[in-house]
C-alpha cells in the first residue's frame, strides 16, 4: 500500500480492543440465544464483523438464527419475531422487513441485527434469500486473505465517501458482500480502481465461472454490473447497483487514479456552504422544497421505494401539464425528514394553451371535434391544416399541482400519510431548515452545486 492508504487504513480499521469487544458483544447475545427456547437448531455471526472486514465506528453486528426447513413460513416468521425480541428485552428495537421480518436493536451502542434463516446443505435448496449468508461467509473464509480485509476497507470506505455504498434502495449501491468479491477479483484496492475505470456496459464477475460464456451470463442477467454469486449461479449479487451509481463509481475510480485524496474516503470531510450562500444560490434558481414526515415506524426500503416512485410519477404530470423539470430528486434523513427537491425552468406558465384537433381533411373526427369544443376559450381555426382550440389550464401555477398531486396521491401507507401532511417550503423555510438540519443542509448544498463532489478533488 501507498502512504496515502496506509493512513486511511490507520484511521478506519478497528484497533484489537475495538474487535474484541464487538466480538465478546456478539458472543454474549449469542450464548443468550442458544440458551432459549425454541425451534431454532444453530446460531451464526455472519458479515463484515465475522470475516473482520468491517470499517471503524459502523458497530453493526449480524446474528443469524437457524432453523429447520420443515418448518412453516408463518411458523418461521413467528418465531423468529419471538426470538429477536426477546434478545432485546429491556433495549430499543424496531422490527425490520428485507424478504421476512427481523428485528434489529441497540445493546451497548452497538445495532445488532436477529436475523432468522433456514438452515439448509446446498443453496439450491434456499426457502429465504437470507440462507446464502452462511454460504457466502463460509465461501469467503476460504478466499479472504489478512492482506485482503484491509483492502476491503479501504474500498468501502470509498465507495461510502463517494455516497456508492450499501443495497438500500435510498443508495441503490454496492453492497458489502460485493466489495468483498472485487477485493477476491482483482487482489487490491488499487487494481480495482484500475479494472473500474474501464468497465463497460454489461462488466462481468464470474469468480467460480459458473457459465460457459459471456452471452450465456448477459441472457440470464440483463444487467449493467453481473457479479454471480459464487454461492448461487442464479443470483447477481450487483443487481442492487443503479446505472447512474455504475457510472459514479466509473468516475469517481478515474477521478482518484488521476489525483489520490483523502477526501475521496471521508463522506463528512464534505462541508456544506453557510447559510447566506445557500440563499444566494437558490434565489437564482426556481427551486420546490417539498418536505414530509419520517416517522419511527417507516421501514426504509419500504418508504424510500415508495417516496422514488412517486418523484418520477410527480415528474411526469408535472411535464403533462407543460411544466418543464430540469432536475429533480429525493432525500430523506431517515430520522425526521423527507424531501423532494425540483429545479423548475419556470414556476409558472401561459394560463392559456393551445389545443390541436385532427386535420380538416378527416372529416368524421372534425366534426366530433367542432361539435365537442363549441364554447372554447378561442377558435376553432385552422393552422396547418388543424382545427386549433384555446382553452385554459387546469393547473398553470407549479405550487398549486403540487398541492393537488400530494393531497390525491394513490400511494400505499407510509408514503400516503406522509404525504398528507407534506408541505413547500418558501425561502425562510428552507434556510430554517438547512439550519436546523445539517444532513439536510449538507444535501442541499450538493444539489445546489449540482456537480460530483469527487470532481472538486
Amino acid at each position: 500500500m501507498n502512504a496515502l492508504e496506509k493512513k486511511v487504513i490507520s484511521k478506519i480499521k478497528p484497533s484489537p480492543n475495538e474487535l474484541q469487544q464487538e466480538l465478546e458483544i456478539a458472543s454474549k447475545v449469542m450464548a443468550e440465544i442458544k440458551k432459549m427456547k425454541g425451534p431454532h437448531v444453530n446460531v451464526l455471526l455472519c458479515g463484515s464483523l465475522a470475516r473482520n472486514t468491517h470499517v471503524r465506528k459502523d458497530r453493526d453486528i449480524d446474528i443469524f438464527v437457524q432453523y429447520p426447513k420443515e418448518l412453516t413460513r408463518v411458523e418461521f416468521e413467528k418465531e423468529g419475531l419471538k426470538l429477536g425480541k426477546a434478545v432485546f428485552k429491556n433495549h430499543t428495537w424496531k422490527q425490520q422487513f428485507a424478504e421476512h421480518p427481523y428485528i434489529r436493536g441497540n445493546i451497548q451502542g452497538y445495532e445488532i441485527e436477529i436475523v432468522p434463516s433456514y438452515k439448509v446443505e446446498k443453496a439450491d435448496q434456499l426457502q429465504s434469500a437470507v440462507d446464502r449468508s452462511p454460504f457466502h461467509q463460509a465461501w469467503l473464509e476460504k478466499k479472504l486473505t489478512e492482506e485482503m480485509k484491509d483492502q476491503v476497507r479501504l474500498l468501502k470506505s470509498f465507495l461510502k465517501g463517494i455516497n456508492c455504498y450499501g443495497a438500500k434502495i435510498k443508495v441503490s449501491s454496492m453492497p458489502g458482500y460485493v466489495v468483498e468479491l472485487l477485493i477476491v477479483q482483482y487482489g487490491s484496492f488499487e487494481k480495482c480502481l484500475k479494472a473500474v475505470s474501464i468497465w463497460k456496459k454489461e462488466t462481468i464477475i464470474d469468480l467460480e465461472k459458473q457459465y460457459e460464456t459471456e452471452t450465456d451470463t448477459r441472457k440470464k442477467f440483463q444487467h449493467h454490473l453481473i457479479v454471480v454469486d459464487p454461492t448461487d449461479k442464479n443470483r447477481n449479487v450487483a443487481s442492487a447497483l443503479s446505472y447512474n451509481q455504475f457510472a459514479r463509481f466509473i468516475a469517481a475510480a478515474r477521478a482518484y487514479l488521476k489525483k489520490p485524496s483523502l477526501d475521496f474516503f471521508f463522506e463528512n470531510k464534505k462541508h456544506s456552504w453557510p447559510l447566506n450562500k445557500i440563499k444566494k444560490y437558490s434565489a437564482e434558481k426556481n427551486l420546490i422544497v417539498l418536505t414530509m414526515p419520517y416517522t419511527s415506524d417507516m421501514v426504509s426500503d419500504i418508504v424510500h421505494g415508495q417516496l422514488r416512485r412517486f418523484s418520477k410519477k410527480l415528474k411526469i404530470q408535472l411535464e403533462l401539464n407543460g411544466f418543464n423539470v430540469d432536475r429533480l430528486d429525493d432525500w430523506s434523513d431517515e430520522k425526521q425528514c423527507m424531501a423532494i427537491i425540483i429545479d423548475m425552468h419556470s414556476k409558472t406558465i401561459d394560463q392559456v394553451k393551445n389545443h390541436f384537433g385532427p386535420e380538416v381533411t378527416d372529416k368524421e373526427n372534425s366534426e366530433k371535434f367542432l361539435k365537442a369544443h363549441k364554447k372554447s376559450l378561442a377558435g376553432p381555426r385552422i393552422e396547418e391544416g388543424r382545427w386549433v382550440i384555446e382553452k385554459l389550464r387546469k393547473f398553470y401555477q407549479v405550487e398549486k399541482l403540487i398541492v393537488h398531486a400530494c393531497k390525491n396521491n394513490i400511494e400505499k401507507q407510509p408514503l400516503k400519510k406522509a404525504l398528507k401532511k407534506s408541505e413547500l417550503l418558501n425561502e425562510k423555510k428552507i434556510l430554517a431548515l438547512c439550519k436546523k438540519n445539517s444532513e439536510f443542509k449538507k444535501y442541499f448544498t450538493q444539489f445546489l452545486k449540482g456537480k460530483e463532489e469527487f470532481l472538486d478533488y
